[in-house]
Order: C-alpha cells, then sequence, then structure tokens
C-alpha cells in the first residue's frame, strides 16, 4: 500500500504546547484470546486499521515544523506520509503467558519497552503508530500517538474508529464534523501569556533563522543579550537585598535537591468500588463545615482519590525529612532554594489536567481529536497537606473549586495568549517557586476502554488496561473505570492507579495507615 500524497494539517497552539507532558500518549490494552490462527488475525486487523486510515487521512503523516505566517516553531502533519506497514507491525512474545499476566494483575515492569513497541528512528515524529503482540493465549495491543496531534480522549476515539471496523462497522460513523477540523482552536481573543501564572516564556535563542540579514541578525542578538543582562540584574540585586537581610549567610547556602529524586519505583494500586463510595462518604462528612457551605460545592469520588493521593504522597516527603537535607552542589540553586524558603512557607504543589470538550458549545467539540486539556495547579502548606482525613476532605473541596474555574472562556483565552507568543517554543509551564515538591496527577477514568468491544476475531473487550513507563515524575495516572455497565463481576469494579515516586518515598506510602485502608495494592 503506497503512501498517499496529501497537504499537510497544520496544528493549533494548543497542539505545540501539550508535547511538553510528554513526546506520545500511550496505551497498552490486553485481549484474551485463545485463537491459534494469528496470521488471520494479524490480517483482519490490518485491513480494519487501513480503512481507519481512510476515514482519519492524518494519522499517515509525520509531525514536523512548517513556516508560519506569524508564529514561529509551529508544528503540522506534513509529508514524508507513512503507508500501512509503517505504521502497524506484529510481533511474537511467545515467552509471556495471559493466563500468568492476568493472575499478577497485568505487571508493567514485565513488559520490555523494545519488544512491546514499534521501533523508528529517534527522529522520526509518526503521528501515530501500533503494534500487535501476540503472547500465549492473548494479545498485548501497543498503541501510541504523538501529543502534539491527540490527548488521551482523543487516541480512545481513534482506538474506537479502528475496532469499530474490527467489529465489522462503519467506524466513520464515530466522527463528527469537528473530529478533523481543528479551525475552531487556531485562534482566540486577545490575552498575554503572563495574565495567567501557570505559563512562562523563555528568554529569546541566540540562533537566528536564516535569510534575514545582518540587521536583522544585529536587532535579536541585541535584543538577546539586552534581556540576559536585565535578567541577571535582576537576580543580583534581588540575591544581594536577601543576603543582607540574612544573620547567617551559611544558613543560605545549604544545599537542596529535588524532593522525588533518586531511584524511581512505580505500583499499580486498586481502588475498589466499595471502598470508593466509603472513601467519598468519609471525606464528604468530614472537613470543616463552614468552609465547606462558603465554597458551595460538592465533591466527587473522583476528587476525594486525587486529595487522597497528594495529602498521603506530601506526608510522604514530610516523614522523609527532606527539609533537613543538604546534598545539592550547586551554590545558585542552594542560595535560590533557601530564599524561597525564607520568603514563603514551603509548599507542596499538585498539578493536573482537565479535559476540555465538555465545556466547549455551539458548536461543540465532543469528538475533536486534537488536544483540548488545560493543566490547573494547586499549592498547599506542607504542614496542611497530610494524612488526615480532615486534609483530604479540605483538598477535595479546593480541587473542585479548581476544576468550576475553567470553562470555554479560560480556554479560549489560553488559545489566544498562546497564540500571540511571537515564539511558540518558549513557552513553558511555570515551576513556581517550589518545584522541587511538584506531583502530577492525570487521569483516564473517564476512558471508557473496557466498554469497547474489538469484536470476536480480536478478543471482544480488553481485560486490562496499562500505560508505557513515565517520562515525568513525581506522577500519579487514574486509569480507566471499571465499572459493572461493562459485564464486570462487583468485586472487580473500582480504579486502578498507578504511582510513580522515589524508592523510599514509595516505601513510606505503602505504610501510610490512611492510605492502606482504602487502597490495595496489586503489582509493580
Amino acid at each position: 500500500m503506497d503512501a498517499p500524497l496529501r497537504e499537510p494539517v497544520l496544528l493549533t497552539p494548543l497542539d505545540n504546547f501539550v508535547p511538553q507532558v510528554g513526546q506520545y500518549t500511550r496505551k497498552i490494552l490486553f485481549f484474551s484470546n485463545p485463537g491459534n490462527d494469528r496470521d488471520a488475525i494479524a490480517r483482519h486487523m490490518r485491513n480494519a486499521f487501513a480503512r481507519m486510515m481512510d476515514a482519519i487521512p492524518w494519522i499517515a503523516g509525520t509531525v514536523t515544523d512548517i513556516k508560519h505566517e506569524h508564529q514561529h516553531g509551529r508544528l503540522a502533519i506534513a509529508a514524508p506520509w507513512k503507508t500501512l506497514d509503517d505504521l502497524l507491525t506484529v510481533n511474537h512474545l511467545n515467552y509471556l503467558n495471559y493466563a500468568e499476566l492476568k493472575a499478577q494483575h497485568f505487571p508493567i515492569q514485565s513488559l520490555l519497552e523494545e519488544e512491546l513497541w514499534p521501533q523508528s528512528q529517534r527522529t522520526a515524529r509518526p503521528t501515530l503508530q501500533a503494534q500487535i503482540n501476540f503472547i500465549q493465549s492473548g494479545i498485548i495491543l501497543a498503541a501510541r500517538a504523538a501529543h502534539s496531534v491527540t490527548d488521551g480522549t482523543g487516541l480512545l476515539t481513534i482506538l474506537n474508529v479502528w475496532a469499530a471496523y474490527c467489529r465489522g462497522e462503519d467506524g466513520s460513523l464515530l466522527l463528527g464534523p469537528d473530529s478533523l477540523d481543528r479551525g475552531r482552536l487556531m485562534s482566540g481573543p486577545a490575552a498575554k501569556l503572563g495574565d495567567s501564572t501557570l505559563y512562562t516564556e523563555l528568554p529569546p535563542s541566540r540562533k537566528q533563522a536564516p535569510g534575514k540579514g545582518l540587521t536583522h541578525t544585529l536587532s535579536k542578538s541585541c535584543e538577546w543579550v539586552s534581556t540576559r543582562m536585565r535578567t541577571g540584574l535582576v537576580r543580583i540585586l534581588r540575591t544581594f537585598s536577601d543576603l543582607i537581610t540574612y544573620r547567617s549567610i551559611r544558613m543560605a547556602l545549604r544545599a537542596r535537591k529535588a524532593i522525588d529524586e533518586g531511584p524511581r519505583q512505580t505500583e499499580v494500586f486498586f481502588f475498589s468500588a466499595a471502598r470508593l463510595r466509603e472513601l467519598k462518604e468519609a471525606v464528604t462528612s468530614s472537613g470543616n463545615a463552614d468552609e465547606k457551605r462558603a465554597s458551595k460545592a460538592w465533591i466527587s469520588t473522583h476528587d476525594a482519590v486525587i486529595s487522597l493521593l497528594w495529602c498521603c504522597i506530601t506526608q510522604s516527603w514530610n516523614d522523609g525529612s527532606y527539609f533537613d537535607r543538604d546534598s545539592n552542589p550547586d551554590p545558585l540553586r542552594r542560595l535560590l532554594w533557601q530564599i524561597a524558603l525564607r520568603t514563603t512557607r514551603p509548599i507542596s504543589v499538585l498539578r493536573f489536567y482537565v479535559d476540555c470538550r465538555r465545556f466547549v458549545k455551539d458548536p461543540p467539540l465532543r469528538s475533536y481529536l486534537g488536544n483540548i486539556v488545560l493543566p490547573i495547579a494547586l499549592g498547599g502548606a506542607f504542614g496542611d497537606v497530610g494524612s488526615t482525613l480532615d486534609a483530604v476532605a479540605r483538598y477535595a473541596y479546593a480541587i473542585r473549586r479548581k476544576f468550576h474555574e475553567v470553562d470555554e472562556s479560560l480556554l479560549m483565552h489560553s488559545v489566544g495568549a498562546f497564540a500571540a507568543v511571537p515564539d511558540i517554543t518558549r513557552i513553558r509551564l511555570s515551576r513556581g517557586a517550589f518545584p522541587e515538591s511538584r506531583i502530577s496527577v492525570n487521569s483516564l477514568a473517564a476512558m471508557n476502554h473496557y466498554g469497547t468491544d474489538w469484536g470476536r476475531e480480536v478478543g471482544g473487550r480488553p481485560e486490562r488496561v496499562r500505560v508505557a513507563p513515565f517520562s515525568v515524575y513525581p506522577l500519579c495516572l487514574v486509569l480507566p473505570k471499571i465499572d459493572a455497565k461493562d459485564g464486570w463481576r462487583e468485586e472487580e469494579c473500582g480504579l486502578e492507579v498507578v504511582v510513580s515516586l522515589q524508592r523510599a518515598h514509595m516505601g513510606k506510602l505503602r505504610r501510610d495507615p490512611l492510605f492502606q485502608s482504602w487502597a490495595e495494592w496489586r503489582c509493580s
């Protein structure tokens, strides 16, 4: 099957920004499949994939830089256009047994990255790749999409289209008029990036675009030098002022390192449906009654789980006596850390992401395949974010209030701010005063992978969803909800959560009495 020739598809400002979260959004689906004719199964899935490529043409493209009239660094889906053989591969991992993996709750550590995923050149950025991995009595389907092209919900829709074709149905019916059209999010109202504390703009680079001429080069060089000098002078003056205030310069030079730095450990925990109901009831009935009335907010089970994770992980950091360590040899970082400690209370920062599809109206973007997620940050003093039910309740309501701040206006304001920056590659998430004590929590709970039937040939509905090892630490990822409406027994229903922490902190989390009372360990 030859690669088609198509026009480039320009990506939105939000598409350009989101890859900071990760270069790829990746899903691993486990199917029970005792079928012996692997060639027939692979052929069936390949035919369905080819039809999906026809329904979503840009799947065959490559993410590449493109010259844009108003903004440097914009990305597009363009040539080289890939063939079916480039995008879908087949592998045989006969040393893995499906029954054994299921008995161990499908551990992530048992899967080798280089075997599970399609092999591609480091410089290549394909829009979508998938690999069918046959194991004894089962299939492991690994799919990844460039994060600059789609988010987790978008990848779910793409996989659902593929699954429909595997069932013998028309997958294009799952797509709407909004699915492939990115025009709605190409621009927004006039806005400044500095209006939000969540984002920052890096100073301009000394590298100049070719063909601009000597005058342009000198102008940009002067701009770069001026920006660097101003930044450096402000930093020196602030540092000098702070040092004069301190009675002990020795205290200002104490070493610090990232709070969760060191050998990593990734574990999967399970919250049963019964325990989730009890957790929500306990959190709802706890906390300060006046604060709850003032907030005029309700909380969801999801809010309670995120708050519990944040509070218990922060407690594990506190138990590690982090603020008494001296281990970072960088003098400037030591100094800045101490300045931050003396000018504000140490805080633990929670960052999570909100799918904004449901906020967009007239017309809606329910089946939109591009990126439409926004980050949200919430901070709390280390002494307050602790492993107590009152703390979990307090911050569960705070999380819900943060969710209520997100709407279509905020989304379009962010799009406008991103589009107004001359060089979009210079936009970064703000690190804040205490970047060392930040944790990211993302949720796939609403992504109903378990409700998708892939057809008899593939193995019906997936029995488990897993994700690839993380590139962002520390991180918690709430996996898709296991629900009775998808055919699961009551005792099987609930939420699985992947947690990645520094090894010592993971040990403290697993021994935390509050965390133990709601979550049970499943696998590594």
